[in-house]
């Protein structure tokens, strides 16, 4: 262990110079991986004298670099130890994200109607299904126990198709089922999020002893994985699937929603009114529960004329609880009951399909404009876990970890040279798209908590050949 903080401190400095700088003290940025384009816009005008008059718009961001990583405050800093553990509090006095971006474009024609604003610019062929039927682990053998659970819903079905108000709820899913086939097998965001680290599974589980039994459904005392209750991960997953519909439509747009006639919104919608029909007849909440066994659910939906409709200002909320940067659900009507853990569930939701969106990309634009992105991310701190006190990482002990807290910071893209609408568009759109800064934010996190515990155990007494 280093005896002084200033001796830590010029180790420190001398470990940044030999691996990252220019060999005489001045060490050199840390570089970030380049981000994906991210779609802005489609149709948007092009400045005159362009090869097409409209064009789909991107935005990517290249070259990034941290600087600024030589520099800590010393009399903040802290080594300390237990045993052979060795736990490190750095304080990085400023740090600085430099960068370039490029505005891309790419041909994107009117056709029949002006679709200016949609956000997607993926061609036909990057959004194709996988084939029917295929399996994503590889085909291995069936779950027999999914099996019998598959089956004991078949029997289900046809109890419900032996009422009229059954056969309508019925007709309802079977109207919208392709949708949700194609969203549960494209999102992968939507996936984790269903599975609830099993708690999904469990539920199936105690619905088929029930459906055997006609025993209690949804039991008011037992929780599951992660300590959801049955009503809670219900009425979870209806927002999942509800979001998820609406985000995986190639065809909407954040800044003005759904294109008119959108299958996915109309599924959406339908998956929303399930959770609003179960509230209004069980009275059954997320955080109230009525229990119900088997038979007195078929009876309520035999007394239960059709599901209730959900208004697009309803449907519109709850997508406003992903989109936007958080606050309360205001407008928000009393059934739809969303918290703190709801929105940043929904926030994933839609910043992951967002993501998985623009990598899935398979047409690169032009650069129309091209730039430089800077960022003040100021006082860093950052606390550093090493194993034994005299081995740098590679060597036998705990591996080292390092947990990093980076402040808010404000991206400044250098736009002076945008003209035409494009970059009226593309401005707003950059205001708006706040999630290309919380990933921003995460790719530097992330690169941050992978470099510094090789250099804190370089300062602490460890060895690296640069």
């Amino acid at each position: 262990m280093k005896e002084n903080m200033t001796a830590f401190t010029t180790a420190w400095q001398q470990f940044w110079a030999q691996n990252t700088g220019d060999g005489a003290g001045a060490g050199a940025p840390l570089a970030l991986a380049d981000t994906p384009a991210y779609p802005l816009a489609r149709t948007v005008a092009m400045p005159p004298g362009h090869a097409y008059a409209t064009g789909a718009v991107s935005f990517r961001m290249t070259d990034l670099q941290v600087h600024g990583l030589e520099h800590l405050l010393p009399a903040e800093c802290r080594v300390e130890t237990e045993g052979e553990q060795v736990r490190i509090r750095l304080v990085l006095a400023h740090l600085r994200l430099l960068g370039r971006y490029a505005l891309q474009v790419k041909p994107d024609p009117i056709i029949d109607v002006d679709t200016a604003g949609n956000l997607m610019d993926l061609p036909p062929e990057a959004c194709r299904p996988m084939a029917a039927g295929a399996d994503a682990g590889g085909g291995g053998a069936l779950d027999p126990q999914k099996e019998e659970w598959l089956n004991q819903a078949r029997e289900q079905q046809t109890k419900l198709q032996q009422t009229q108000n059954g056969t309508e709820l019925l007709s309802l899913y079977y109207e919208h089922n392709d949708i949700y086939d194609t969203v549960f097998r494209t999102n992968q965001a939507l996936i984790p999020l269903w599975q609830a680290g099993g708690a999904t599974r469990e539920m199936a589980g105690d619905t088929s002893d029930a459906v055997k039994n006609d025993s209690v459904v949804n039991s008011a005392d037992k929780t599951y994985t992660g300590g959801v209750s049955y009503n809670s991960n219900a009425f979870a997953q209806h927002l999942n699937v509800a979001s998820a519909c609406v985000w995986t439509d190639p065809d909407f747009d954040p800044m003005t929603g759904p294109p008119p006639g959108s299958k996915y919104w109309a599924a959406a919608k339908a998956a929303l009114s399930f959770g609003k029909g179960v509230s209004a007849a069980t009275n059954n909440t997320k955080n109230q529960v009525q229990e119900m066994n088997p038979s007195q659910v078929h009876a309520t939906v035999d007394q239960t004329q059709g599901l209730p409709p959900v208004t697009d200002a309803e449907m519109q909320g709850v997508v406003a609880m992903g989109i936007g940067p958080g606050g309360a659900a205001a407008g928000l009507p009393d059934w739809i009951a969303i918290d703190e853990e709801d929105r940043r569930r929904l926030r994933f939701l839609f910043e992951a399909t967002m993501k998985q969106k623009a990598e899935d990309a398979a047409i690169v634009g032009q650069p129309l404009f091209a730039g430089s992105v800077t960022a003040d991310i100021g006082r860093v701190e950052a606390t550093v876990q090493l194993g034994p006190a005299a081995g740098p990482p590679g060597q036998q002990g705990q591996a080292p970890a390092a947990h990093v807290e980076l402040p808010a910071f404000q991206l400044d893209i250098d736009d002076s040279a945008w003209t035409g609408e494009v970059a009226g568009v593309a401005r707003q759109r950059l205001e708006s798209m706040y999630f290309i800064r919380s990933l921003l934010h995460e790719a530097l996190v992330d690169r941050l908590q992978q470099s510094l515990p090789e250099a804190a155990a370089f300062a602490n007494g460890g060895t690296r050949t640069p």
